[in-house]
């Protein structure tokens, strides 16, 4: 957009504003080619759909949203024409490529504005006939009205003999000659029903089939003809009801195919205030005549004088329908739109994409029930969820492809975030290059084991009586690198899997192969494993208190350790130094007063170089808090790190109380080590699990960092720590968008990551860009699992459910952004610091919404990029202030709250 003031010819000294940068909904979305067109306000943005890559804007009104864009289809190269309407108005845009469709310049032509009598819901062009000019040159289209009127739209291009003519009745919009005009035609009068919503659908050359939500809760289906044998006439098919509130969406489909929901042969889906969505049968409807005996003039009447209430005009059969196949439940609130997706093949079943108020786009499957029943004979089943935006309220949705030719939701909310989500594994494609799952039972693995043992044939089958789910299940899982992981049964079986993750990989390749290591009585029962912070190694240890050490390079499992008791979890961490490569494995005990930790070189030997015994919860682990009363940890510890900082190393433990204790590592009399308890962290995650902790450390200093850390109160919070002084101080405590049960966060190529379960899905969510990058529907956080991330975003989660182990391997995030967002509420409050008193070489914005967020903007190259969320309050935001040396942000909330940043 113009970014310049400019001064107006006659008036030297009156400035011009013009945009220089908006963050507002996106109300229309639209594939165009090899361009994606997304409206903002009065401007249409474009970008190029392979790589949403930002080209260009334009400014289509001057102060009216737009509300739809018709896409024509394209019979010229790199050359599109768009209708666009927003309110009353009506314009045609031409878009021109510019010959190769990697290049970012793009040429704009802009018709005139044309005003229609009433707000136009829906527009379809007219099927070309054979003997017709090019659409290119002359088009036709067909717009709905919300008074349910049809209105015929023509748009040509103008040759120069009339150019000028155009131009003297149009003058000029915004500075551009008009070589394109538009113009408008009643073919319909206007009813007394107010729609809602529409929908058009062009059944033939001369029949346009008109499906019209109103505010009242009806569907009116009828359809609108001019057959060049009679007069045009519009006719009433049927009046569904049966929603109980507005209709917001509705949709009709394509004609089915015969192998398709029986004996469907078309339906209507419409979306509604009651937060359902509702299929209605359309297939017994007659549309190529009226009624015997019934003259066209009646019926027009009759449509004309419906006002969207039931009446005894149609209470008959004939018009008034109150049944419908299938009612569809999942979105939280009220739902804006749906649409029927492609599918191919059909598979018997029909599916839809629908969007709404609690910010989320649903894939839906619409099968015949399995027996009949006096409610509906079909179910409409919720396949998939997508929820990247933030807020409230998903106001346009579109299906395009990509580069691979798998279709995708692409989606814009209230927030300006436009994002698009793959639908290949929800379509069950046989490829999908970015997400594949597989899964496996016990008896599969076992019978893969032995087979690859007895025979090199590794696909020859075994005929073994598979186990009851009592008596063998898998216990647990770990990685030992990126292809190969390691899984305990119940029985104390041991077994390797190795994972084929090349660029050919899809559901049922996953894993490649499967290797036996044995069966250990000491794990019979119970077992638990971990990863090694090396690369080729895992532990594993059993409730006899026998430790034992995997490496991948001997292919060998031998036991390195045994404690007396049963072991409650294992942790390794790394504690590499100048001076030697070690590990640290922690080593906890059932119904004990202490943990151990145990030295070892996995690369040298499997022999134990040093054990060291941790107080978890008697007297000698009691130590000052900073009101100076005396405090133990816990008795349950559940994360481990190792720090070395100045030729000491500390140990920091995490408690499934929510404290955190950090010991001090020393060398004792004899030679023997100890560990002596620093200083603790009492209630550090509000009394739930400390699951997970990272240490940062300070450049300059070794002995001071940030430790990171993560628990089950849905929170990351991160401490300030000087081990030199035994100091901690709390420096951040985010609210992360899922929860409670993070589980886990780790650093990536300058990004932190975080990941745990979230009511019955698996989440991998980047915290630095504040974008979801994984999500699988595990079945809830109360299940044997393992997760190793790509060295690139993503990574393969393995986990149990319903007995058997899953594997869902994912390479970059599960959605792709095209525009970043910002608030997905009112923004109540905006503060800027200026340049002067920022550290930035760009002044700082801070915004606060009604959403209880409050964020801090950069304008970058044209762009509001969001640097940090604050999620602090816990009602909408009222006022913000900077302080005058830009060092603090004052803001104040709706509940009487005021804090500073």
């Amino acid at each position: 957009m113009d970014c310049r003031l400019t001064c107006d010819s006659g008036l030297p000294m009156s400035p011009t504003l013009h945009h220089e940068c908006t963050r507002v909904p996106v109300t229309a979305l639209a594939p165009c080619g090899p361009l994606l067109v997304a409206a903002e306000g009065p401007f249409l943005r474009f970008y190029l759909a392979q790589d949403s890559r930002y080209l260009s804007s334009v400014r289509v009104f001057q102060a009216q949203a737009v509300h739809g864009i018709c896409v024509f289809p394209h019979e010229q190269a790199y050359a599109s024409r768009l209708v666009i309407w927003g309110g009353r108005l009506v314009r045609s845009l031409d878009v021109d490529l510019a010959g190769d469709h990697g290049q970012e310049g793009l040429t704009l032509c802009l018709s005139n504005i044309a005003r229609a009598p009433d707000w136009i819901l829906d527009l379809a062009l007219r099927p070309k006939r054979l003997e017709d000019d090019s659409q290119f040159s002359t088009g036709t289209c067909v717009a709905v009205t919300a008074h349910n009127a049809l209105l015929q739209v023509i748009v040509e291009r103008q040759t120069p003999d009339n150019t000028l003519q155009v131009e003297c009745a149009c003058q000029v919009a915004y500075g551009e000659k008009i070589t394109v005009h538009i113009s408008i035609s009643d073919l319909t009068s206007s009813s007394r029903s107010i729609l809602y919503s529409a929908h058009l659908f062009w059944e033939n050359l001369n029949r346009v089939l008109v499906a019209a939500g109103t505010a009242f809760g009806e569907i009116i289906y009828w359809s609108w003809s001019d057959d060049s044998f009679g007069e045009p006439s519009s006719h009433i098919h049927r009046i569904y009801l049966g929603h109980e509130g507005s209709i917001f969406g509705v949709r009709i489909s394509e004609e089915l195919p015969t192998e398709c929901c029986q004996k469907l042969r078309r339906v209507i889906a419409s979306c509604s205030d009651d937060r359902t969505i509702r299929i209605w049968d359309v297939s017994d409807v007659n549309t190529n005549g009226s009624k015997p005996g019934v003259g066209c003039d009646h019926l027009e009447a009759l449509r004309t004088r419906h006002t969207g209430f039931s009446n005894e005009a149609f209470d008959s059969e004939e018009f008034n329908s109150a049944d419908c196949l299938a009612i569809g439940w999942g979105h939280l609130s009220r739902v804006w739109t749906v649409r029927f997706l492609e599918a191919s093949p059909c598979n018997g079943s029909l599916l839809l994409q629908s969007a709404g108020e609690d910010a989320t786009t649903r894939m839906w499957q619409l099968t015949p029930k399995s027996r009949d029943t006096e409610s509906c004979s079909y179910q409409l089943l919720e396949i998939n969820c997508a929820a990247h935006h933030n807020g409230k309220n998903l106001w346009s949705s579109t299906v395009s492809h990509d580069s691979t030719g798998m279709q995708r939701v692409v989606a814009g909310g209230s927030d300006s975030k436009i994002t698009a989500t793959s639908l290949g594994h929800a379509l069950h494609v046989e490829k999908n290059p970015r997400n594949a799952i597989a899964d496996y039972t016990v008896h599969d693995m076992l019978s893969w084991a032995q087979s690859a043992t007895s025979s090199p044939d590794k696909t020859a089958t075994l005929n073994h009586h598979r186990s009851s789910k009592k008596a063998e299940f898998f216990r647990s899982y770990c990685f030992v690198d990126e292809v190969t992981f390691l899984v305990t049964t119940n029985s104390g079986k041991v077994l390797v899997g190795d994972l084929f993750l090349g660029a050919e990989s899809n559901q049922s390749s996953l894993l490649s192969s499967t290797t036996s290591l044995g069966q250990l009585d000491d794990l019979s029962g119970y077992s638990v494993c971990t990863s090694g912070p090396q690369s080729g190694v895992a532990f594993v240890a059993g409730a006899k208190g026998s430790i034992f050490m995997y490496r991948k390079s001997a292919a060998t499992l031998a036991k390195i350790h045994t404690v007396g008791g049963k072991i409650g979890q294992i942790f390794a961490a790394d504690t590499s130094d100048t001076d030697q490569q070690a590990t640290a494995l922690l080593v906890t005990l059932v119904g004990q007063n202490e943990a151990q930790i145990l030295y070892l070189d996995p690369a040298c030997d499997t022999s134990v170089l040093r054990v060291v015994k941790l107080p978890a919860s008697d007297s000698s682990s009691e130590t000052m808090t900073g009101r100076g009363v005396m405090y133990s940890p816990g008795d349950t510890i559940t994360s481990f790190a190792h720090i070395r900082a100045e030729d000491q190393s500390f140990v920091v433990l995490g408690y499934r109380r929510g404290s955190i204790a950090v010991y001090n590592i020393h060398e004792g009399e004899g030679g023997t080590s100890q560990a002596k308890l620093t200083s603790v962290v009492p209630n550090a995650h509000n009394g739930e699990t400390v699951t997970s902790m990272t240490w940062f450390a300070s450049s300059s200093k070794p002995s001071q960092g940030q430790l990171f850390t993560v628990g089950r109160d849905g929170r990351l919070r991160v401490h300030y720590m000087d081990f030199s002084t035994s100091s901690v101080k709390l420096n951040h405590n985010l609210a992360l968008p899922f929860g409670p049960n993070i589980e886990g966060l780790y650093f990536q190529d300058n990004r932190l990551l975080v990941h745990g379960f979230s009511n019955k899905s698996w989440y991998l969510y980047d915290v630095t860009g504040e974008e979801e990058v994984m999500s699988i529907n595990t079945g809830g956080a109360h299940r044997s699992w393992t997760f190793h991330a790509h060295s690139s975003l993503g990574g393969i989660l393995i986990w149990t459910r319903a007995s058997s182990m899953h594997i869902c391997n994912q390479r970059g995030p599960n959605h792709t952004l095209f525009r970043s967002g910002g608030h997905g509420r009112e923004i109540k409050a905006v503060a800027v610091l200026p340049k002067s008193n920022s550290v930035s070489e760009t002044p700082l914005i801070a915004t606060g919404a009604e959403d209880t967020d409050i964020k801090i903007f950069q304008y970058v190259g044209g762009e509001l990029v969001c640097r940090r969320t604050l999620r602090r309050h816990t009602t909408g935001i009222q006022h913000l202030q900077w302080s005058k040396n830009g060092e603090y942000l004052c803001s104040s909330g709706g509940c009487e709250e005021c804090k500073n940043e």
